[in-house]
């Protein structure tokens, strides 16, 4: 018996099931966002096919996995389908945001490459993995201008957060392997402005799932419990942090504020059966900058969207007057 028979076998009254209705509705406002940026996708589009999908799960007057759901039609679909709900869900998200983050438009031609992680590619195929790249800092940008207390914009390095006359850096990365984190550390702080300090955020994804023989992350992680699965992702992301020990060092040296990894973690118990997904994080922070770890504290709360009030905004950015941000104040600062 395969993982998702026993999923459907398993008492999950506990827990909340991905419900028909949500999914219909997740798929509606897919296709309301699309339209409303004037974005077309062709029909073997990775993105038109995860919404398709997930319009399938809807399209039942049960839950998916359910007798009168989905899953009595088409198991095949139905799991293909039930592991391409959250990376929906993400990409609709992020899209609801577009219009709220400055330069934005350039990024919405990636939306039409191979941009599911999950899908099984043939060796010859195209990889894509920039599509990934963009759609990552794309995400990232929307999370921040979820907060509405300043501006953000896609430009150099990656993205910069304004309030006032105060800019505020970010290098996004995302590797694929360990190896790959220390050369993006390496080139994040040289791509920071110089005479001012930034932050790098480090897309974990490829860091928390092990890799198959085409270099993509595993569908899950299997776990005794979401706990174990948590507590498994926080090693993971410790031992890739310990080996970029030296890279991140050098970093500091030259004015990297700080370091905030940030993924889902993607995974199965057995005991129950349950399939999930937890947003992980983890900093670094370089301790000899004033203000960089109240600073840092303030991005992962944000990228968790646990927003923090407008008194403490005004407290942090009040530090646009000390050493801290004072080559943030102004503006970029040429290479």
């Amino acid at each position: 018996m395969g993982w998702a028979q026993r999923l459907r076998k398993q008492t999950l009254a506990r827990y909340k099931p991905i419900a028909a209705r949500e999914c219909a509705d997740l798929a509606h406002k897919a296709r309301a966002l699309l339209d409303q940026l004037g974005l077309t996708l062709d029909a073997r589009s990775d993105l038109e096919e995860m919404i398709s999908d997930v319009e399938f799960l809807g399209r039942f007057s049960g839950d998916p996995l359910s007798a009168e759901g989905a899953w009595a039609t088409d198991k095949q679909r139905t799991v293909r389908a039930f592991l391409r709900v959250e990376q929906t869900r993400r990409l609709v998200g992020t899209l609801a945001q577009v219009p709220l983050i400055k330069n934005a438009e350039s990024h919405l031609k990636w939306f039409r490459k191979r941009l599911d992680r999950l899908r099984r590619k043939t060796p010859d195929e195209l990889r894509e993995p920039e599509a990934e790249d963009f759609l990552f800092e794309l995400e990232i940008a929307g999370r921040f201008a979820g907060w509405e207390r300043h501006e953000v914009a896609l430009e150099e390095p990656d993205i910069v957060l304004k309030a006032g006359d105060t800019r505020l850096p970010l290098a996004c990365k995302r590797p694929r392997s360990v190896k790959g984190l220390k050369r993006a550390i390496v080139n994040a702080a040289r791509q920071l402005p110089h005479q001012s300090s930034g932050f790098v955020i480090i897309g974990s994804e490829y860091l928390l799932h092990a890799q198959d023989e085409l270099g993509r992350p595993a569908s899950i992680v299997a776990a005794l419990s979401e706990a174990h699965a948590v507590e498994e992702g926080g090693r993971l992301l410790q031992a890739a942090e310990e080996s970029a020990c030296p890279e991140i060092a050098k970093a500091f040296e030259v004015g990297l504020g700080g370091i905030l990894f940030v993924g889902v973690l993607i995974y199965l118990t057995r005991d129950p059966m349950v399939f999930g997904y937890h947003w992980l994080t983890r900093t670094v922070v370089n301790r000899t900058i004033p203000f960089a770890p109240e600073l840092l504290t303030m991005l992962e709360e944000v990228l968790v969207q646990k927003y923090p009030t407008q008194e403490r905004l005004e407290q942090l950015f009040a530090a646009a007057d000390q050493e801290i941000l004072a080559g943030w104040k102004g503006g970029h600062h040429d290479a």
